[in-house]
C-alpha cells in the first residue's frame, strides 16, 4: 500500500499527463506512489480512445511542446511505460471493466485488482489525489 494514491478516472490526455507526470515526480523524490485507473480512463487503456479536453484542445500543440521540454510525452501509453520503468505501481479496478463489459488487454505495467481489494488500497493511502 502506498503513501500517495492517484486516481485517474477521465480518458483525457491532459488529465492522464498531469496524473502520471505527478506520479513519476513523486517516485523520483522517494515518495511511495500508486496510480489507480477507473471508469473511462481504464476503458480507454483497453480501447485506446483518449482525447484532449475540449477546453484545452486549442492549446494541444503548445502543451505537447512544453511537455516534451519537461521530459514528458502527452501520449498516455508512453507515460504508462515511463511510469512502469520508474517503478510506479499502476492498477485498474476490475469492476470498471466488468461493469460496462469491456474486454481486452491492459498495457504492460497495469494490473487489475478486484473490487473487494479497492477499499483497502484507498483506506491505506495517506493522501489521495483524484476522484473515483
Amino acid at each position: 500500500m502506498a503513501d500517495f494514491l492517484i486516481i485517474c478516472r477521465d480518458a483525457l490526455q491532459n488529465s492522464i499527463l498531469g496524473s502520471l507526470a505527478t506520479a513519476m515526480d513523486c517516485k523520483s523524490k522517494g515518495i511511495d506512489v500508486e496510480v489507480m485507473f477507473t471508469q473511462e480512463a481504464l476503458a480507454a487503456l483497453v480501447t485506446k480512445e483518449f482525447r484532449f479536453s475540449p477546453v484545452l484542445e486549442p492549446y494541444r500543440k503548445t502543451m505537447e511542446d512544453n511537455a516534451r521540454q519537461w521530459g514528458y510525452s502527452t501520449d498516455p501509453f508512453d507515460l504508462i511505460e515511463a511510469c512502469r520503468k520508474a517503478g510506479v505501481t499502476m492498477f485498474g479496478c476490475q469492476a470498471w471493466l466488468d461493469l460496462p463489459g469491456i474486454k481486452g488487454k491492459l498495457p504492460e505495467g497495469v494490473v487489475t485488482i478486484e473490487k473487494e481489494d479497492v477499499p483497502l488500497r484507498v483506506a491505506s493511502a495517506k493522501t489521495i489525489l483524484g476522484s473515483f
